[in-house]
Formats: structure tokens, C-alpha cells, sequence
């Protein structure tokens, strides 16, 4: 009787004991449930395991984070393919915030579910996804893809526009598909790869090939190689005049391209006939194009040294319209900025709610290509500026320095009267400490440092370009021997890239070209993009007698361009953060 008692008072301590158990049990899930981040690990599992076992942690996934209720719809759908509901479910959420990254991932997963099925639909999907945003991983894709299809006119297309010197695989996918190397050099040309046509055209034998060459040759500064290769084209029976020789058909002013035109002129300067190109550099400063400024500038040397008075006021309010300008400034003195004052903070953040909410989930969870991708593509298809600059300014936060510099540039080209912060934007200052440090101990102003950074690289530190140039400051590899076989750089591989080191070199050599040209800053910028040798050779060309032939005859237009961009970035810095001139 005892001991049934004893195992009844047992048995009821027992439960009791579970039960305290279970509720504790629940408790410690409630509360982790609420409290926990136990978002990633549901992620991670969700991706692991099949449905529908992952349609529940996905489910618990959008409860637990509502900004990502569609990107767990987008998941779950990718990972249920080829069934015909995921596929619905990808199209539903292509037309859902269709210029966001969620349809931009649709499309792409359609696309490459129809290509594994040989569908038509393929090529529709990756140019939805293109539209949104011009990628170049989906482009290639597309591109690979229809070389497979046997469309090889349109994947040479797509080919093409992915040309560039971060896609130097693209040359070659160009050359494969391309019809013939005429062809292939004709489009080269065209978007300014000069040297690629030389090299596409070697030991081609066909006229067109002479006369483009010739074009190459003209435009990359080789002037004895144009000469000769122009011969050949005028041999062959060629009409057009590729040299600006003015022996073949001219080209008229209504017709051309501002490119065409500007290359005429180059053969009218030669031959010093003014009264024929004042009226094609007038109507080249009101094109809009990268021209206008050099147009309008000698158009106004030339009237001046003409005595043509109404032909100078015309040039001065054409020169006047492409403000701000570093030609402009040269004449005028004056750098006009319009520097508003900054949107209310509050309207920033009420205008980025919804996106941020997203980014900040997506930090969560560890995913920061994809928070990445949702600030990039809402600074792209928004027209609203507070929601442009929040976004530029989260892009700079987390280290995509360049893409939030190419928003507000870009931005500044729309609307020059532009908030601090755009500004600010558009010329940063990174790594502020080297650059007054480097400034500081080669007496160069820390103003020239930054625009000459913005010009080489985009503030780009690991970059190297076509022909070799590291880092920031595009240090050649020569260049970084010599430093380092004075002691005043590290040799180890790889330290050019160091951007210390890089831009010490840098504003060492700026000192020196400027030691060399006897304080001469405009001649050092050129000798840094082009070397004293060829701007010793400018400068003893017979017809350069003062600095405005030098700007109007250097012969490389990059360089011109670039000696233009530099002294316009350099006061620019000046105005915001103030002058810092060493000089």
C-alpha cells in the first residue's frame, strides 16, 4: 500500500518536473524566437534542405524579417525550378518593383532555366535583366549563349559593348565573331580603341584597311605612319579624306559628326586657314559635345589674333555657356559653383525608408553583394536627389568609393546647382592622411594630388591600365624601380599598390616635372600623362609660339583632354575644401 503511494507521489513529481520542463522549454523558444538571430542559420538551412521543408523556414524567414517577405518568395522560387509554379512566380516577381534588384535576379533565373530548355524566351529574359541593369557577368552570359544558338552577328553585338580594359577577355570574343577584321577594326575605331585597330589590321592588305589605319595613326599622334598609310588610301582609289589632307571629298559641316568635323580642323590649322575654321569651331562650341570647350577656346584665340570683334564676343559667350571650365577659367578668372545647402535630414531619411529597411535585413543575414546591389540599382532608376545622395552616401560608407563618385558625377552633369553633399561626393578625399603627408614632404599641393587621382584611377587603388600603370596614381612599373633603387619605396611585389607609397610616388614626380619646366605646373600635368619627351617636342614645333598654340597643337587629345580635366578638378577641390597651394 506504501510503496503504490510512493510511486503515485513519484510519478506526480515526475510530471510536475516535465511539465516545468516543457513550459521552460517553451518559454526559452518563445523568447528566442523573439529576441534570437537566428535569421542567417533559418537562411542557411532553408538553402540546404528540399521543400517543403524550406517553404517553412522561408515562411519563418519573412515573419521574422516582412522587408524580405519578396526576396524569400524569389529563393523559394529558384530553388522549386523547373516546377511551373516557381516559374510563374519568377515572372510574378519580374513585374514586381520591376527596375529593382528582385527583378533583376528573376530575370535572371528565367533565363537561364529557358536556356537549359532551349526556349526563345532565353534572349527575352537577359534583356529584361539588361535593362534593369547593363552587367557585364549577364551580358557575357547572353553573349555566350547565342554564340551557342549559332547567332554569332549578335553575340559579336554584345561583345563589343562589353570592350574595356576591365575586360580585356572581351577583344578576343570580339575578334572570334567578328565578320572580318575590316569590320572588327571599323567598330574599334569607332569607339576609340586606336592601337587595337593597328594591331586587328596588321599585314591586311585590302584598301579599307589602309584608310583606317590611317585614321588610327592620324589620331594616336603618329604622324609619318598616317602620311604613308594615307598614300596607300588615296592609291586604292579611297574619296574620303581620312588625314584632313583636303584631297579627297570634304567633308561638310551639316553632315559630319563632331568627331569628323574636329578631325578637319587639324588639317586647317596646318594649313593656317583660319577663315575656314572659325566657322567649323563655332558650330562644334554649340554641339554640347567633349569638343565645345577646346572649339569655343580657339575660336576665340584666333578672333582675338584676327581682329574679328564680333567673332570674339560670339567665341567669349559660347566659351562663357561651358562653365565651369578650366579654358573658361583661363579667360574669365572666375570658377562659378553653385553650392546649395543640404536636403533636411529628415526628408532623406523618411524618402529611403523602404530601401533601407531592405539593406539593413540583407545585412542581417550576411548577404552584402545583394544590400550592395539594392542601393546601386535604387540610386540608378530614382529621379529623386535625396534618395540619390542617401544612396551615394551608403555606397561610400561601405567602400565603393567609385560607384558613389560616378552617381554624383553624374548628377552634377544634370543639375550644376547641386546640394554640399553632392559635391562632396563627386570630389572626395580619400586617404586623406597619405595625400597631406605626400604633399606636405614634396611641396605639391594636396588639391593637384586628389584631381590627379580622380583622373587616373577614379580613386581606384588596386586598377592597372592597358599599358601597365598601377594604383592610384598610375605608377608604372619603371617608374616604381626607380623609386625603389633610391631607397624610396618598398621593392616587395605588389607595394606600388600601397596607396602610401603610390602617392608619394606620384607627387614626387609631379615635383619633379614641375622642377623641370622651372615651376611650370601646366607642363608637369602634361609630362605626367604624356612625358617630357613628347612635351619637349610639342613645345619646339615651330608654329607653337606661347602656351594658347601649345593648348590648341599638342598633338595627343587625350592628353589635352586630361591636362584640361586635371586644373578643372584641382580648383574645384580648391573652392570646397579650400586652397592648399604649396606653390
Amino acid at each position: 500500500m506504501r510503496s503504490r503511494e510512493q510511486r503515485g507521489k513519484r510519478t506526480r513529481i515526475a510530471l510536475v518536473a516535465l511539465g516545468a520542463l516543457l513550459m521552460a522549454l517553451a518559454v526559452g523558444a518563445g523568447l528566442a524566437y523573439k529576441y534570437a538571430d537566428w535569421s542567417p542559420w533559418a537562411l542557411k538551412r532553408a538553402q540546404e534542405v528540399g521543400s517543403p521543408r524550406n517553404r517553412w523556414l522561408y515562411w519563418l524567414l519573412a515573419r521574422r524579417r516582412p522587408a524580405l517577405e519578396p526576396y524569400t518568395r524569389l529563393w523559394l522560387a529558384e530553388s522549386e525550378l523547373p516546377d511551373m509554379e516557381a516559374v510563374q512566380s519568377l515572372h510574378d516577381l519580374g513585374e514586381y518593383l520591376p527596375d529593382g534588384p528582385l527583378a533583376l535576379s528573376a530575370h535572371v533565373a528565367l533565363a537561364r532555366y529557358y536556356a537549359g530548355i532551349e526556349s526563345p524566351q532565353t534572349v527575352a529574359q537577359y534583356q529584361a535583366a539588361l535593362a534593369i541593369d547593363d552587367r557585364a557577368d549577364i551580358r557575357l552570359e547572353l553573349a555566350r549563349y547565342l554564340e551557342t544558338q549559332a547567332a554569332v552577328r549578335s553575340a559579336y553585338s554584345h561583345y563589343l559593348q562589353l570592350l574595356g580594359p576591365n575586360r580585356p577577355d572581351a577583344f578576343v570574343d570580339a575578334r572570334r565573331t567578328a565578320p572580318n577584321a575590316t569590320v572588327l577594326a571599323q567598330d574599334l575605331l569607332v569607339r576609340g580603341y586606336l592601337n587595337d585597330v593597328v594591331d586587328v589590321l596588321y599585314r591586311v592588305g585590302e584598301c579599307e584597311s589602309y584608310c583606317l589605319r590611317a585614321e588610327a595613326f592620324q589620331r594616336l599622334g603618329r604622324a609619318a605612319e598616317a602620311s604613308a598609310t594615307a598614300a596607300m588610301c588615296a592609291e586604292c582609289g579611297e574619296t574620303r579624306d581620312t588625314t584632313g589632307s583636303g584631297d579627297a571629298t570634304p567633308v561638310t559641316q551639316a553632315a559630319a559628326t563632331p568627331l569628323e568635323l574636329w578631325n578637319k580642323t587639324w588639317a586647317l590649322e596646318e594649313a593656317a586657314d583660319y577663315a575656314a575654321l572659325l566657322p567649323i569651331y563655332l558650330d562644334l562650341a554649340t554641339t554640347g559635345s567633349v569638343y565645345a570647350d577646346d572649339a569655343a577656346y580657339r575660336a576665340l584665340i584666333l578672333s582675338r589674333r584676327l581682329k574679328d570683334s564680333a567673332t570674339e564676343a560670339k567665341a567669349l559667350r559660347l566659351l562663357a555657356e561651358t562653365q565651369p571650365s578650366w579654358l573658361a577659367y583661363r579667360v574669365s578668372g572666375e570658377l562659378p559653383l553653385c553650392v546649395r545647402d543640404d536636403f533636411p535630414a529628415e526628408a532623406v531619411s523618411d524618402l529611403t525608408a523602404a530601401t533601407m529597411a531592405r539593406v539593413v535585413a540583407l545585412d542581417e543575414l550576411v548577404l552584402p553583394e545583394l544590400a550592395h546591389q539594392e542601393l546601386r540599382l535604387t540610386a540608378l532608376v530614382s529621379e529623386t536627389p535625396e534618395v540619390l545622395q542617401r544612396m551615394a552616401q551608403e555606397l561610400l560608407t561601405r567602400g565603393y568609393a567609385t560607384e558613389a563618385w560616378s552617381l554624383a558625377s553624374a548628377y552634377l552633369r544634370r543639375d550644376r546647382c547641386a546640394p554640399r553633399a553632392f559635391w562632396e561626393l563627386a570630389y572626395p578625399r580619400p586617404h586623406e592622411e597619405a595625400v597631406q603627408s605626400a604633399a606636405q614632404a614634396e611641396g605639391v599641393d594636396e588639391a593637384l594630388l586628389w584631381a590627379v587621382m580622380r583622373q587616373e584611377s577614379a580613386y581606384q587603388p588596386e586598377i592597372v591600365s592597358w599599358a601597365g600603370a598601377r594604383g592610384l596614381m598610375q605608377i608604372m612599373p619603371f617608374t616604381h624601380e626607380e623609386y625603389c633603387e633610391a631607397g624610396e619605396a618598398p621593392c616587395a611585389p605588389g607595394s606600388s599598390f600601397i596607396p602610401d607609397y603610390n602617392i608619394r610616388m606620384g607627387a614626387a614626380h609631379l615635383r619633379k616635372y614641375r622642377e623641370y619646366y622651372d615651376g611650370d605646373l601646366e607642363l608637369a600635368v602634361l609630362a605626367y600623362n604624356a612625358g617630357p619627351g613628347n612635351v619637349d617636342q610639342w613645345l619646339a614645333v615651330l608654329n607653337v609660339h606661347d602656351r594658347d598654340d601649345l593648348l590648341r597643337l599638342a598633338w595627343f587629345g587625350e592628353t589635352r583632354e586630361y591636362l584640361q580635366r586635371v586644373m578643372l578638378d584641382r580648383l574645384v577641390y580648391q573652392a570646397l575644401y579650400g586652397a592648399t597651394d604649396s606653390e
